[in-house]
């Protein structure tokens, strides 16, 4: 029995947390609909052009909320992030500096407190969660600047099964050894996954291991999941625009490995085509399927995909086939002769789980005064993959590093990943200040030095890429800040599983003034006029309604449902509200995490999985504020409640959308 056969031999057996890559192939490629991947960072919710934490040499007019933190904690920590329900931070970033980047004041101590510990979890000094020293953050899951060009990153899970608050303790006016003065910038990003009310998670201990995971991450050029599958190698010849077949299959089974080996010179002319079911997954030169090019300053050794070190092209991306599958290499009218190209190709017959994407890599050009677009989608997927070249379209400037992502998903207006900088995203700091290079889990494989040339980037998320259920609109900024572009162009290839059909539709809306929303008595209700914080940013206004005592009450009928089913809060947010459990029948089904005050651009939306395990004609939910919970919020907010649900083929096959 192959490792995937064993992974799915029980139809319904219990499945390996999302996060858990290093148990099957399979989990890269499913699509579980109650999962959330979402973005906790630093960014300026106002729209300013500083992404961090501090504050600098800037006029307090150009940065006015320069404390990035949730709120403060008992001793005056900042909270940097708090969610309640299961789920597991699966990466951390960070970088420090000015102008380049410096090392983090060893004063700041980082603390953990998982599902609701009173005393820290873990608490140690913030460079010691990057710089390798301290179990289980081991240098094969964890990088300090030196290792990732001017970032600190970890990617060490912290699971927690009800809650998790991380803080670091006040430094505010100490001296900072790193910078020789009393500032403290700190920029950050949490990257963590949201799972339904009911799974089965186990909070993390400093005493846990990672060895799997570990292991996983080590692998450059040889299968990550080390299944034991055959490899056998077969030479083609691929003449100027001709085309040479590699593998046709029909039935189900997976392509499981893809190793190539020609003249570096041939990488930019020989392309990888790639049909699954029928349909187009992959059609791009060589080069950039497996995002190194020949003239790369350090290639991309990954997992996943890359160069190894005999210099064979690999990929280890599961690719899922139900009905039949074509591997193709196609040659190109500039070749000067005939290439010969050592080939061996992975199959695996195992059974494709019912949840399981079909592969893509979806390749994106073009040029923006003030964002580019790298990934628009309907549908339901996950994106496990990104590589890309950036350039300045305006003359010699790296001002196009500034730039932030900005991701929406299902069809919400404001972004639910918004970075700090180009360079964060793909793991780096100040403008990549240390060098080419290349970790488990990003790389920069050329620089550009001086704004004249390209930078070539690539990030592979097999435990932290967003995912969505009814759309992905992912979108880059170009330069400084909304009002300070940096007119860029980029051409780019995203990875990932996706399917047509969407898993989760909106069913109805619910305002906040309704007769299916019952308020408590002393609740405060208006109209207000406000932003988003998308860019540009979008105007709203209607009634928004704050209780600060008891529960409000939600009857909700829509025309039909279907599991799973997912709740969306949007709320003013120009006070901070309250963490919410929200309860069925007197059960609680899901929850709503702190929300901070963000009054530049106070329109905010939130969203919860909901653990209702059968469908009814209506379910009228409660809504519990936690006033006595950390952060001090003395009110709940909410403009309009929407509800979604899985696919119904009667109501939504015409397209018909939420009133």
């Amino acid at each position: 029995m192959t490792l995937l056969a064993a992974i799915w031999a029980v139809d319904g057996a219990a499945q390996p947390l999302p996060w858990d890559v290093a148990a099957s192939p399979a989990v890269l490629a499913r699509l579980p609909p109650d999962v959330q991947v979402l973005e906790r960072s630093s960014h300026c919710s106002g729209g300013c052009r500083y992404d961090r934490d501090g504050r600098g040499p800037e006029l307090p007019a150009d940065n006015p909320q320069s404390d990035r933190s949730l709120y403060r904690g008992d001793g005056n920590e900042q909270i940097v992030f708090d969610e309640r329900g299961p789920g597991a931070v699966t990466r951390i970033w960070m970088t420090s500096g000015f102008g380049v980047s410096s090392c983090l004041d060893p004063a700041i101590r980082v603390r953990f407190y998982v599902d609701g510990a009173v005393a820290p979890t873990l608490d140690l000094p913030l460079p010691q969660l990057f710089d390798g020293s301290t179990a289980p953050f081991v240098p094969a899951l964890v990088r300090d600047r030196s290792g990732s060009s001017g970032g600190f990153v970890s990617y060490v899970p912290i699971a927690y099964a009800r809650s998790l608050r991380i803080a670091l303790s006040d430094v505010t006016g100490t001296f900072n050894p790193c910078t020789g003065n009393g500032e403290h910038l700190l920029w950050y990003q949490f990257t963590h996954q949201r799972l339904a009310p009911d799974a089965a998670v186990t909070g993390f201990s400093p005493q846990a291991h990672f060895g799997a995971l570990a292991n996983w991450f080590a692998a450059q050029g040889g299968d990550p999941w080390n299944a034991g599958l055959p490899l056998p190698t077969t030479t083609v010849h691929v003449a100027p625009a001709g085309g040479v077949v590699l593998a046709a299959r029909s039935g189900s089974g997976w392509l499981r490995g893809l190793r190539l080996e020609l003249p570096r010179t041939e990488w930019k002319h020989l392309r990888l085509q790639i049909a699954i079911d029928g349909e187009e997954a992959v059609d791009l030169p060589l080069e950039r399927f497996f995002a190194t090019a020949a003239d790369a300053a350090v290639p991309a050794r990954a997992p996943l995909l890359g160069e190894d070190a005999g210099g064979w092209l690999y990929s280890w991306l599961p690719m899922p086939y139900r009905e039949s599958l074509q591997v193709r290499l196609r040659g190109s009218p500039s070749q000067v002769a005939t290439v010969a190209v050592n080939a061996a190709l992975v199959i695996d017959a195992a059974a494709v789980p019912a949840d399981a994407g079909q592969f893509f890599a979806a390749s994106a050009e073009g040029c923006g005064n003030d964002q580019v677009s790298l990934l628009q989608r309907r549908g339901a997927g996950r994106v496990v993959g990104l590589s890309a070249q950036f350039r300045s379209a305006a003359g010699p400037t790296l001002g196009y590093l500034e730039g932030d992502e900005r991701i929406h998903l299902d069809g919400a207006t404001a972004p639910q990943w918004y970075g700090t900088g180009l360079e964060d995203f793909f793991n780096g700091g100040f403008y990549f200040d240390q060098g080419a290079f290349a970790t488990p889990w990003a790389g920069a494989t050329r620089l550009d030095a001086d704004g004249t040339q390209a930078t070539h980037v690539w990030r592979w998320m097999a435990t932290d890429g967003p995912s969505w259920q009814n759309a992905i609109d992912w979108r880059h900024e170009s330069g400084f800040a909304p009002d300070l572009p940096a007119p860029m162009c980029h051409a780019s290839v995203v990875y990932g599983y996706a399917r047509a059909q969407p898993a989760l539709v909106p069913y109805l809306r619910v305002a906040a003034v309704d007769a299916a929303h019952e308020l408590p008595p002393d609740s405060r209700c208006g109209t207000v006029v406000g932003l988003y914080p998308d860019e540009p940013p979008t105007a709203h206004a209607t009634d928004d309604c704050r209780y600060a005592a008891g529960s409000s009450y939600l009857r909700l009928r829509p025309q039909a449902s279907a599991l799973p089913l997912r709740l969306r809060r949007i709320v003013h947010a120009d006070a901070p509200s309250a963490p919410a459990d929200i309860l069925l029948d007197g059960v609680v089904v899901g929850h709503l995490s702190y929300l901070p005050a963000t009054p530049r651009r106070a329109w905010a939306e939130q969203d919860a999985v909901l653990a209702i395990t059968a469908t009814a004609a209506e379910y009228r939910l409660q809504i519990r504020p936690r006033f006595d919970a950390p952060g001090g919020a003395t009110g709940f907010g909410v403009a309009r409640w929407e509800l979604w649900g899985g696919w119904v083929d009667r109501i939504f096959a015409d397209g018909l959308q939420m009133p």
